[in-house]
This record gives C-alpha cells, structure tokens and sequence, in this order.
C-alpha cells in the first residue's frame, strides 16, 4: 500500500513511500503545467478546482509555482478543516512546463 509522497512515519505500519513512477514520452506543446499530489489535495478539490487555479493568470503567466502551490493547499486544509474536522496529509508540487515544439520525441507512448 501507499501512502503520500515521502510519508516515511507510515513505514511502522507497512505502508511504504515509494512513489509509482511513469514516464510520459507523449508531452505536447499544449501540455502547459504538471500536478503531482497526495490524496489530501485531489479528495477535497476537484480536478477542474485545481486546474482553474494552476492555469489562473495570476500563477500561470508569472510561472508562479509557489503561489499556486500554496493557494492549493489553503484551499485544501481550509475544505478539510470545514468537512471533517481534522486535515490529511497534503503533499503538493506543481511545475509549469515548456516543451520544445521542434524536439522529435522517439518512442512517444500515451498512458
């Protein structure tokens, strides 16, 4: 089983913090931001929620990776907080990306 990106404390009780890797050869220039996060972010937003606020001018045009990181996880705690009481572990990163239209990416596999 695991758990959330790095969560080495749940390794007492079996759960490990390997995290499952993919390699994703297939990026366009379309892609425009990566989203790695745990369970505690992606169980109280809504994919669209975390697009909209990723792709917001407000983050996106500065490349402002730390704003929408940390608007991210206000929401998020502040959702928990409301819903449960209480606030999952939230791990979070967020990349904006730049892919070169003229690269030819060999082997180009869609996941």
């Amino acid at each position: 089983m695991t758990r959330s990106i790095g969560d080495l404390v749940a390794g007492s009780v079996g759960v490990t913090s390997e995290p499952e890797i993919q390699v994703f050869n297939c990026l366009t220039p379309q892609d425009k931001a990566l989203i790695i996060a745990s369970d505690g972010l992606w169980d109280r937003l809504t994919n669209q929620e975390i697009t909209q606020i990723v792709m917001s001018h407000q983050f996106y045009n500065k490349r402002d990776c730390d704003g929408a990181t940390n608007l991210l996880m206000t929401e998020s705690v502040q959702r928990w907080q409301k819903e449960q009481g209480m606030v999952d572990d939230i791990t979070i990163i967020v990349a904006y990306l730049k892919i070169d239209p003229s690269k030819q990416y060999a082997n180009r596999k869609k996941f």
